[in-house]
């Protein structure tokens, strides 16, 4: 079965997580009058993510590990993981912590470039095969997104569902549950990844009895999947730091920055600033105009001490 649902400027999350409640894979229709199966359910999420008759699309300009599918996506991924060790993303968190310090200082920012991690890739790539054409600016800028964008939308989303549901920061800030806890579940609950990237299928396939013809697009619903109740149970659309360890498909597996960065980033914030309060409605807030990302445009609070 298929809902009907149009998307204008913006993807309609909260619509098409209604839709979700009755089918597990929606029929939509993006900016430009192109359509799409979203795929809703968590389960299913996974079946398409790692059903081989399912490409990756071309819509990227560069070219990188998130344009590539088969042997040609692991040689990519494999030359980040010869560089992103977990040794040197644990490496990271003094310079994060100091950089995050700095900036509850208000002091001025430095977004330098980081040289450690840039040259590693680089002499990850010459250590096996010679990069072709534009891969390596595209490995690097999507570092850069994961280790930005990502971030910050993980962060602002966080901090709105602590002060959307102050027993659950209460429960962190009085050492019952850890920060990691927070960041697993806002990651699930509010993944600051919308939908991405778009694939297509290589042939007909099913999922969840539905039939995505060949050709067709497809968006992997993070934000969707996260609430899936079949898979999170009936209380999926609350936000519960101690709701049990249940994987979600948001970021996958392995170290990843934006997970350190969020968790000194948050674990500073509120120790510098426990009494931080919302300053508008979650209702009122703006969403920003995007199908990738999943985040407010601006978070108003006001910083009591």
């Amino acid at each position: 079965m298929f809902t009907d649902i149009r998307f204008h400027a913006v993807v309609s999350v909260a619509q098409e997580r209604a839709a979700a409640r009755r089918d597990s894979v929606v029929l939509v229709e993006l900016p430009g009058h192109v359509t799409a199966w979203v795929v809703t359910q968590h389960e299913l999420l996974l079946q398409v993510l790692t059903d081989p008759r399912v490409t990756k699309s071309s819509w990227h300009s560069l070219e990188s590990m998130t344009t590539a599918d088969g042997a040609e996506h692991r040689r990519l991924r494999n030359l980040i993981v010869q560089a992103f060790t977990p040794m040197l993303v644990a490496a990271l968190r003094p310079r994060i912590e100091r950089i995050t310090a700095d900036l509850l200082d208000d002091l001025a920012a430095h977004r330098e470039p980081g040289d450690d991690l840039t040259t590693g890739l680089i002499e990850a790539h010459d250590k096996g095969d010679r990069p072709t054409g534009s891969e390596p600016v595209g490995t690097l800028t999507i570092m850069i997104v994961a280790g930005h964008e990502t971030t910050l939308d993980l962060l602002t989303n966080a901090v709105c569902a602590l002060l959307t549901y102050p027993d659950q920061l209460a429960l962190v800030l009085g050492g019952q549950h850890p920060w990691t806890a927070v960041i697993e579940e806002t990651l699930r609950w509010d993944s600051p990844l919308g939908h991405l990237p778009m694939r297509y299928a290589t042939e007909d396939v099913i999922i969840g009895g539905t039939v995505l013809p060949k050709g067709q697009a497809i968006l992997a619903s993070y934000v969707t999947a996260g609430r899936c109740p079949v898979y999170f149970g009936e209380t999926a659309d609350r936000f519960d730091i101690t709701r049990p360890p249940k994987r979600h498909v948001m970021f996958g597996h392995g170290p990843h920055l934006a997970r350190l960065e969020a968790e000194v980033a948050l674990l500073a914030l509120f120790a510098r600033l426990p009494n931080l309060a919302m300053a508008a409605p979650v209702d009122n807030l703006t969403p920003i105009p995007s199908i990738v990302n999943n985040c407010a445009r601006t978070l108003p609070v006001i910083l009591a001490q």
